[in-house]
């Protein structure tokens, strides 16, 4: 249980969420959801977290988001550079 393996919990490990936080996540129907809320990340700061060079090591994940980027977002920040590898 206490292996972080590509999940909700990954993810909350991520955005620095504690132990504690974590277990509490568990009981709510969506855990993944309460993160996102939570932390509003951006497109970009999600890609770093789930891609191979991230915390959670969600590759099948990244490569959606990037495809959709690449295919729907026409902000500046995607027009004049691609979304990049690891912004850590």
């Amino acid at each position: 249980e206490d292996d972080l393996a590509g999940d909700y919990r990954s993810l909350a490990d991520a955005f620095g969420m504690e132990q504690s936080d974590i277990r509490y996540l568990k009981r709510k129907s969506s855990p993944t959801d309460e993160i996102l809320n939570k932390y509003n990340p951006t497109l970009a700061v999600l890609h770093s977290h789930l891609s191979p060079s991230g915390k959670v090591d969600r590759s099948d994940v990244a490569k959606i988001i990037e495809d959709w980027i690449k295919e729907n977002c026409r902000c500046e920040d995607c027009i004049s550079r691609p979304i990049p590898v690891d912004l850590r």
